[in-house]
């Protein structure tokens, strides 16, 4: 998977996945129409967050401050470098060559990925993984007493992003 070249180490790590009866290439056409904020629970915790309706589809999450770093039929990729503890988020906005190199003391960087892989005919597993590695002992520190907050309904919205996927890419 791509997010392995993006991200080969990380302080934390949620992976989430689902079968779903389509195939791969409709299953991430499904994923890049999503629409986060559509669900009442899922668009609150969202704008808790500062998120706003219109960038919680996968294609305008770059508004929101993430960097598309990849977009394949087997993967989609976003990353996105802030310090996530705070109440504004403190977002970089960088390129993707710029989010690899990126290291500045105080800052957690995330990578978030959707990813296919065929299971049988019209059979797919779809996952969502999310790795964030903070850039030195004190961005660790406050992002772990963050994610012990955070961590649980973050879950929540991936969890809710793959049923949401799924029930598309399943429609007719």
């Amino acid at each position: 998977m791509l997010i392995d070249e993006f991200m080969t180490s990380w302080d934390v790590v949620r992976r989430h996945e689902i079968q779903v009866n389509a195939s791969p290439i409709d299953t991430l056409a499904a994923a890049r129409q999503m629409d986060l904020g559509s669900e009442r629970l899922v668009g609150f915790l969202l704008r808790i967050r500062g998120f706003r309706r219109p960038a919680t589809t996968w294609m305008r999450l770059a508004e929101a401050g993430f960097i598309p770093l990849a977009d394949t039929d087997e993967e989609l990729l976003v990353g996105i470098v802030g310090r996530f503890w705070t109440p504004g988020g403190g977002l970089r906005r960088l390129s993707g060559e710029e989010f690899c190199r990126f290291d500045e003391p105080g800052y957690a960087k995330a990578t978030w990925n959707f990813a296919v892989e065929p299971v049988a005919e019209s059979v797919t597993r779809l996952t969502t993984e999310t790795r964030v590695l903070c850039t030195d002992r004190s961005a660790r520190r406050k992002f772990r007493a963050y994610w012990a907050v955070v961590g649980p309904f973050s879950s929540l919205i991936r969890t809710r992003a793959l049923r949401q996927i799924r029930a598309a890419a399943e429609s007719p």
